[in-house]
Order: C-alpha cells, then structure tokens, then sequence
C-alpha cells in the first residue's frame, strides 16, 4: 500500500503483482465476507414484512421454513465447531434468528395446529444439542444434515408452486438476496478456507434458490392474480 498510494511507485507494483494479488484477494474476500453478514440482516425482512402486513401464510410451505431453521442451525454449528472464520459464516446466526421469526409467522396465520408446534420446537431443541454434544469426530456430518434438510426444507415449497402454478407470499426481493448471497459465499468459500463440506452445502442451496427464484419470476402474473382473489376474500368476510 504504502509503494503504491505514498511512492506511487505503480510499476513496481505491477511489477510484483505476484506478490500483491494474493493479499489483494484476500482483503477482499473478507471484505466480501462482511459484506454478506451485514446484509443477512435485512435478508429476511421483505419475507416477514410480506406474512405480516397481509396477515397471510397462503401459498407458504410450513415445513420449508421449518426445516430452515435445521439447516442454519447445523450449518452454524459446524462452522462454530470446525473453527472456521467468522467471515465465511457470521450471516447463519442472523439468518436462523429471522427463519425463527418467519415459523412463528407461519405457524400463526397458518393456524398451525398444536401437535405440529410441540413436534417442530422438540426438532428445533433436538438440533441445538445435537450441534453441542456432538464429538468432534463426527462434526462433518453436520453439514451433511445441513443439506439433506436444505433439500427437504426447498423440494416442498418447489412442488407447492409448481401445482398451485403461482408462489403466494414468497417474497422476490429475499429470493433473489439468497441467490446472491449463496453465489458470494461459494467465492469466499472457494478463496478462503476452501471447506469442501460447506462449498457444496453453498452451491446446492444456490441451485435450489435458483429453481424457486424461477418460478417466482415465471408464475409472477398467476401469483399477483391469486393475492388479489385472497384479498377480495376477506373483503367480503
């Protein structure tokens, strides 16, 4: 830095860009990193602002978000457990914080029913000792649960949409930030500490983001006509 903007020396940086491009890379890997953590926080805003202001859990899968909070929940934990930086993985804990919110959003205007509420809150209590006790040895399956349930938590929602032909209150703009977000931490991944476990953990939860951003964007016209036809509905309650 110090050749570059106090000497001005240019070419003798670019001279030495061997040397220079690796740190360079890695400055902004974890500017990248940050950069990520500190948008997770309004991440899943426009999804609960969307439940909340129209008082409606029409066209939400309840297991999707459910098993949301599993899949952050195992994948924070591996992180915290393999001592990885907090760079590459601070955004999960903000992210399970909102999911839990979103359940009990869903739960709400869904009229869960009880039985459900108990089962998921013991599944949720199960995880958390889960990721606690868990040997150090066997770590690595955490991330494997993680994306076994990241599966589970999309292919319902993905088959909701798909038969209903329009995606309900799934909000485009959280859609298209985890997209985004997933595509950033594959890069950090990928510069950093190269985990193969959460590389692939990344690049299949961007692919499944992908498939429900897709058909936010190809049902968008089947999905306003529906909100309206609910809204109408209650109107006339």
């Amino acid at each position: 830095i110090d050749q570059l903007f106090l000497q001005f020396d240019v070419v003798g940086v670019v001279r030495r860009v061997d040397y220079y491009l690796p740190c360079a890379i890695a400055v902004l890997t974890k500017l990248l990193g940050y950069a990520v953590i500190l948008g997770a926080l309004g991440f899943k805003v426009p999804q609960i602002s969307a439940i909340w202001h129209s008082r409606s859990a029409v066209g939400l899968s309840p297991a999707s978000f459910e098993l949301d909070v599993l899949v952050f929940t195992a994948s924070l934990g591996y992180s915290i457990r393999a001592g990885l930086p907090l760079s590459e993985f601070g955004e999960q804990g903000v992210v399970l914080a909102q999911n839990v919110i979103l359940v009990a959003l869903v739960w709400w205007f869904a009229e869960a029913r009880p039985a459900r509420v108990l089962l998921a809150s013991v599944a949720f209590a199960a995880a958390v000792v889960l990721v606690a006790l868990i040997p150090d040895n066997l770590t690595f399956l955490l991330p494997n649960l993680a994306l076994l349930a990241s599966f589970c938590s999309r292919i319902p929602q993905i088959i909701i949409n798909q038969r209903q032909r329009h995606t309900g209150q799934l909000a485009t703009s959280t859609s298209a930030l985890n997209v985004l977000g997933l595509l950033a931490r594959v890069a950090t991944t990928l510069a950093g500490s190269k985990d193969p476990f959460m590389l692939f953990s990344y690049s299949s939860s961007c692919f499944l983001g992908a498939l429900l951003l897709a058909q936010i964007i190809l049902f968008r016209h089947n999905t306003r006509r529906a909100l309206a036809e609910q809204r109408d509905k209650k109107k006339t309650l």
